[in-house]
């Protein structure tokens, strides 16, 4: 459990189409959806194999979807992250992303991933600074390492670093682009 001063940490809300909401509560290793209109958790997930993850979502297909940070969050072993796609009626997996061997991905904070419509993945492994596209067969389609980095001044956090939050791709026919840039 967390400190007092962040004890659960809500790092991603996501609006389901029904408007039930997902929350991710990093320092407590929970995921949740919120029922709209009971404000009753009507799924939840905690266990420490979360690993204090990022980005939890719904998939097009009814899955759901979450980065995780710290894999294993036991302790055992050296720990990386993972990508994970899971039945939310089972909690079976259905797809998982992982280094091989496992530290070779890995984000301890910050990150997310995004289901491409061609059915790919997009990975953003936010401590290094890395953006990539994955097949379903794990595959690395393409892959960017952020060149900007924060200046490091001292007692300023995340000096002398190329993090990037998280990544989305966007469409050029995509709400996203068209309600931004008039195109010709």
């Amino acid at each position: 459990m967390a400190n007092r001063k962040e004890w659960a940490h809500p790092n991603s809300i996501f609006v389901q189409k029904n408007g039930d909401v997902m929350v991710s509560w990093r320092e407590n290793n929970l995921i949740g959806v919120i029922d709209r209109n009971s404000g009753e958790l009507k799924f939840e997930w905690m266990d420490y194999d979360l690993g204090h993850q990022h980005n939890f979502q719904q998939l097009e297909n009814g899955n759901y979807m979450v980065f995780i940070n710290v894999a294993p969050f036991s302790g055992e072993g050296i720990p990386g992250s993972k990508v994970l796609e899971f039945n939310p009626s089972t909690k079976e997996t259905i797809w998982e992303y992982e280094g091989s061997p496992g530290y070779t991905f890995g984000s301890p904070f910050v990150s997310g991933a995004q289901r491409l419509d061609n059915g790919n993945t997009l990975i953003c492994e936010g401590l290094w600074g890395r953006i990539f596209e994955v097949t379903k067969e794990k595959e690395i389609v393409w892959e960017y390492i952020s060149p900007f980095f924060v200046p490091d001044k001292p007692g300023q956090p995340f000096g002398g670093s190329n993090h990037i939050f998280r990544a989305y791709r966007y469409a050029i026919e995509g709400p996203e682009i068209q309600s931004r840039v008039k195109l010709s």
